[in-house]
């Protein structure tokens, strides 16, 4: 009788360096995909295929032949200076304490899922609890290799969402944080900080893949904070110092006065005291999604001045600024704010919860006070 075939092991083992989700059996597959994948690009679809072409060329093409340009070692994917401003606080963890970017050295080469596509001195991202650990030991996602500075944030998601919970490496007191943490209020992550950290760190694109275009062992945060002072992402302090943002002869301006006490609820007093006058920048409409034309009038959170996009408020008409999504939005805000004081936190949170015993005002009076502010801002 005849055999049957044997059984053909189905495992995928070739992921999609784009999209991060597509597996296929064989290399070839995976090259074909890649080319057509929808978040390619140019660049990094000629590298596939001059790989492609080393799988079947009596003599390869040597991808790391001007290796000696790029640089060796490991380093810790945080800038101190801004990451606690622009990034959640687990991803300020995460990338401080969790993960580093390395140059893969030859055994990398050699032992990774993606022969062929991993070249010596590209830079990859990995978990740095299992790092030591024999590579049969790992969990999945502990090391991976993005295409681009633009895929860092990906691989890093990739971490959080597969590595850490399988990982048996990662101490639990660590799992136990970054849970917390993730309970808590999220900032919205923006991937051009991720590509502008990625350079400032001394990490960027060639066309073989990432390297370190700077020695990774001369690394100073104080050239990072100077790297990143010259992006939309300057730190704080350098905002302050840089009188043309537009807010700096701000800092000390209300949008509401004492003389309104009498006129507004308790509430909305404190509440609109919490914030400045700022104008619309380019940045604004980068991080904030507004239609707004620069140097449009707003108000801004007087405690972390709208970092991370967040506390930045540009209503399009004094209706708009009188509805209470507004006052909730500015609320929130300030509830979840890390350098607004607990103490101002408390109060407000206070004052809201006490509605009941404010005196009654008349009909209309939120309307007519915030077309004043309206007034205000627009210099009316």
């Amino acid at each position: 009788p005849l055999q049957s075939p044997p059984l053909q092991d189905n495992k995928k083992e070739w992921v999609c360096d784009y999209c991060n989700r597509a597996s296929f059996a064989t290399y070839q597959e995976a090259c074909l995909h890649e080319k057509t994948c929808s978040y390619n690009t140019s660049a990094a679809q000629r590298t596939c295929e001059k790989l492609e072409r080393n799988q079947t060329s009596k003599h390869p093409v040597q991808i790391d032949e001007e290796n000696n340009k790029y640089y060796e070692g490991r380093i810790s994917l945080a800038v101190s200076s801004t990451d606690n401003e622009w990034l959640s606080e687990t991803n300020c963890f995460v990338r401080s304490k969790c993960i580093e970017a390395f140059s893969a050295q030859h055994e990398d080469v050699t032992i990774s899922s993606k022969r062929g596509r991993i070249s010596f001195k590209q830079v990859g991202i990995r978990c740095v609890f299992c790092v030591n650990r024999d590579p049969k030991e790992r969990s999945i996602g502990a090391v991976s290799f993005p295409v681009s500075v633009a895929g860092i944030y990906e691989s890093v998601k990739r971490w959080k969402s597969v590595h850490l919970a399988e990982c048996k490496f990662i101490p639990a007191d660590v799992k136990d944080k970054i849970k917390s943490m993730e309970s808590t209020a999220c900032v919205p992550t923006t991937r051009q900080y991720w590509i502008d950290s990625a350079r400032a760190l001394g990490i960027d694109d060639t066309k073989d893949g990432l390297r370190f275009v700077a020695d990774p062992h001369k690394f100073d945060q104080n050239d990072a904070k100077s790297t990143m002072t010259k992006t939309r992402f300057a730190p704080s302090s350098s905002k302050c110092e840089n009188s043309d943002n537009g807010n700096s002869k701000n800092q000390e301006k209300y949008i509401v006065v004492p003389e309104d006490q009498n006129a507004i609820t308790p509430y909305v007093y404190h509440l609109m005291r919490q914030v400045q006058p700022c104008v619309f920048t380019e940045a604004d409409r980068f991080l904030s999604r507004s239609r707004s034309s620069v140097g449009f009038g707003g108000f801004e959170c007087r405690h972390c001045q709208g970092h991370a996009g967040l506390g930045r408020y540009f209503p399009s008409s004094p209706e708009a600024l009188s509805t209470n999504s507004t006052s909730q939005n500015i609320y929130s805000h300030i509830q979840k704010c890390r350098k607004c004081p607990q103490d101002v936190k408390n109060h407000i949170k206070t004052l809201k919860c006490n509605k009941s015993t404010w005196l009654r005002r008349s009909c209309g009076w939120r309307q007519a006070f915030f077309r004043k502010v309206w007034k205000r801002l627009h210099d009316e």
